[in-house]
């Protein structure tokens, strides 16, 4: 079951609470430039709550294509969302390239430990031999954006709304109220990390990812 009392540590809560990017994976996956993270921490403990009582959150994850002399070249967002699904007893990890499927907040946790592939940059708009690195931000929404504005159409009687959806954003309405209250915030990245030197011809010659 998704839901149930919280309180004390949650299910595979890191001790210190820290959200790590321990490193960043270049790879190609057909002519896009893709990058995995490899994080620890994911998800936080407001995202466990928000997750565990029904309720999407969400990561933002930036990429910033670097050269040699530290010049900015390309940059890109994207975002990866965490989804309950209260009918099928499920949590999904929706990312560009594919969703994936969790039976449980420890499932949730080992997925998110490799975060990726991410789409960075089309390979065929890059110089092919100029080294480059990745730098990645990440910043996390306990309640994913796109669903505060759901829930205040809902509430607010802006959206056509059917009783299953008003129940399910009723299921969760603790933590919405605990956001609510704690006043809306500027994009704030809470972990980052640079990868090692690559060039786009090394990963169009080697096995794409």
């Amino acid at each position: 079951m998704l839901l149930g009392v919280l309180g004390g540590t949650l299910p595979g809560a890191s001790l210190a609470g820290e959200v790590v990017i321990e490193s960043l994976e270049p790879a190609r996956r057909d002519s896009i430039l893709t990058c995995t993270l490899v994080t620890r921490g994911l998800p936080d403990a407001p995202s466990r709550e928000t997750i565990l009582s029904g309720l999407p959150s969400s990561l933002v994850i930036s990429f910033t294509l670097l050269d040699e002399s530290g010049q900015e070249l390309e940059s890109s967002r994207v975002e990866v969302r965490i989804e309950p699904d209260l009918w099928e007893d499920v949590i999904f990890i929706r990312t560009p390239f594919l969703d994936q499927k969790a039976e449980s907040i420890e499932a949730v946790v080992e997925q998110l430990h490799r975060l990726g592939p991410l789409p960075v940059h089309p390979l065929n708009h890059l110089p092919e031999n100029l080294p480059l690195q990745i730098r990645s931000r990440l910043s996390i929404y306990p309640l994913a954006p796109a669903e505060i504005l759901r829930v205040k159409a809902l509430f607010g009687g802006d959206e056509e709304e059917s009783e299953p959806s008003r129940r399910e954003v009723s299921v969760g309405i603790g933590s919405l109220m605990r956001f609510f209250l704690g006043g809306h915030r500027d994009e704030e990245w809470v972990a980052s990390a640079t990868s090692g030197w690559f060039t786009c011809r090394d990963l169009m010659d080697g096995d794409p990812k």
